[in-house]
């Protein structure tokens, strides 16, 4: 199973920002949400406080297009809102790599790093019982 669990707060810049451009920015990374609508899972972006964000949340039979979309929404995100910041959990028990942890994917001025996780990792036994 794939799994993956998101929040990404949307800024046009590091700095003081332009609300003209962070609108323009929302506006397309809203239209690229709308893929991830087509499959089951939580897809939320809005206006919080003054703010937009990003809530993704899901699990997968197995890692798929679907898998693929949520790091492209990622990518889109950082390029046209490139003050952007934000955490991206996944897990693969399935995936040739890292079975039995999380990887946590966090973006820093609409750049993402992909970093193991320490607190829930590893799977088993630090969350799952040995079977």
């Amino acid at each position: 199973m794939f799994q993956y669990h998101a929040w990404i707060t949307i800024q046009d810049s590091p700095g003081d920002g332009n609300d003209s451009s962070l609108s323009l920015a929302f506006d397309s990374i809203k239209k690229r949400t709308e893929v991830l609508r087509e499959f089951s899972g939580l897809v939320d972006i809005r206006w919080v406080n003054g703010l937009p964000m990003i809530h993704l949340g899901g699990f997968l039979n197995r890692y798929s297009s679907q898998g693929e979309e949520v790091f492209s929404l990622l990518e889109h995100t950082g390029r046209v809102a490139p003050g952007s910041y934000g955490v991206l959990y996944t897990s693969d028990d399935e995936g040739p790599l890292h079975r039995n942890e999380f990887r946590v994917f966090i973006m820093r001025r609409g750049k993402i790093s992909e970093h193991r996780d320490p607190f829930l990792s590893p799977i088993t036994p630090v969350i799952e019982n040995f079977e």
